[in-house]
C-alpha cells in the first residue's frame, strides 16, 4: 500500500492485493494475486467472472472502504476506530 499527502489531502494506491479462494472438491485453498490494472486472471476467455471468484470484486471494494475509513478517522482524530483490532502500536 502506498499512501501520499499533498495539500491536506491523502490518496492510497493499492500495490498488490492477493486473494485466498476456499478449497473446493478440486482443489485446496490457493491464494491468488488479483490484479489492479490490465488482463485480470479472474475473469475467463469470454469477459465472465468466473464463480470461484464470484466474491473478489465486493470483497476487494470492502476491505479498501474500510481501510479508507479507518484511514481517515485516523488522521483526523489520531486514535484507532472503535472497530479495529490487533496490536497496540501506541
Amino acid at each position: 500500500m502506498q499512501i501520499e499527502f499533498k495539500d491536506g489531502k491523502y490518496k492510497f494506491t493499492p500495490l498488490i492485493v492477493e486473494y485466498l479462494l476456499p478449497a473446493t472438491g478440486q482443489t485446496g485453498e490457493t491464494m491468488v494475486n488479483v490484479a489492479l490494472k490490465g488482463e485480470l486472471i479472474s475473469y475467463n476467455q469470454k469477459g465472465k467472472l468466473k464463480s470461484s471468484y464470484a466474491v473478489v470484486p465486493q470483497s476487494v471494494q470492502e476491505l479498501f472502504n474500510a481501510l479508507n475509513a479507518a484511514l481517515k478517522t485516523y488522521l483526523e482524530t489520531g486514535k484507532r476506530s472503535e472497530s479495529q483490532s490487533g496490536d497496540d502500536w501506541e
